[in-house]
């Protein structure tokens, strides 16, 4: 048990009185750099949304963004997916990603297409392809797993869903 301790302590780079100090004051630096890293992954995406919208396709008047998101993390991607459709304004947008080896898909519907082409529609469109399980709200869907070598075609598939759905 010393042995831990006396590890821990020099871990922390301290002494063993100091321990408890040390690894309170870097649990809540931890706690500190993780926020700040959330605040720049939103400054990162809100970038990346200008440059993504930019390149949205036009589907029988129906603006259309299918692409792999910068970031593959799911709250990062809905996020960003948030922040596409407001720039659209009348549109479908559909983020994918694979982190640790799992594919995510975010789609998100402007308000007047949501009833007409449901987010959960569109995902589940995607997830015929991909393999993938997931659902949401006529706005907003998401899904998770399924074979991440399937996802450039999954998205490639969006366009032409829209197409046929418009």
């Amino acid at each position: 048990e010393q042995r831990a301790v006396h590890a821990a302590a020099v871990a922390l780079k301290g002494g063993p009185r100091e321990l408890v100090q040390r690894a309170e004051s870097t649990a809540a630096r931890v706690k500190e750099l993780e926020k700040e890293l959330e605040s720049l992954k939103k400054a990162a995406a809100l970038a990346a949304s200008g440059d993504l919208a930019s390149k949205a396709k036009d589907v029988k008047g129906v603006k259309v963004i299918a692409v792999k998101a910068p970031d593959a993390d799911p709250k990062a991607m809905r996020d960003l997916a948030d922040k596409l459709r407001d720039k659209l304004q009348h549109g479908v947008v559909a983020l994918g990603g694979v982190s640790e080896g799992k594919p995510s898909l975010v789609v998100a519907v402007t308000k007047e297409l949501s009833g007409k082409l449901p987010a959960k529609d569109v995902l589940a469109k995607l997830n015929e392809t991909l393999g993938g399980r997931g659902g949401g709200k006529p706005d907003l869907a998401m899904s998770g797993g399924g074979d991440p070598a399937k996802l450039d075609a999954a998205l490639a598939g969006v366009a032409a869903f829209v197409e046929a759905r418009v």
